[in-house]
């Protein structure tokens, strides 16, 4: 597993002084990696931190959602008329609709 190159600290240290570890967090402007035996298993971050990544996330997602849309839009897709989905006969005309056909 890759570490990014942020602060670390210990579920000891952690657990000793929770408090410590949340000012480095804000200190540092940065997720603090929490290690068990050279295993991370956690990361600490201050609530300003954590609410930009949120924020920042919901902005992509919305902008994400929008690139899809204009995307889908700039696509044609062919269209057919009324002609040539029914035929000649029945084009125009106001379908008739069986109310006992199961679909209600």
């Amino acid at each position: 597993m890759r570490i990014l190159e942020v602060p670390t600290s210990t579920l000891s240290e952690l657990k000793r002084s929770p408090q410590n570890v949340f000012d480095q967090a804000q200190a540092a402007k940065a997720g603090i990696y929490i290690f068990n035996r050279k295993t991370p298993v956690g990361v600490v971050l201050s609530v300003v931190d954590y609410e930009d990544l949120v924020k920042e996330n919901k902005a992509l997602q919305a902008q994400l959602l929008e690139l899809k849309t204009l995307a889908r839009q700039n696509h044609v897709e062919p269209t057919f008329t009324d002609k040539q989905v029914r035929g000649k006969s029945l084009a125009n005309s106001k379908p008739k609709i069986d109310p006992n056909d199961g679909w209600e």
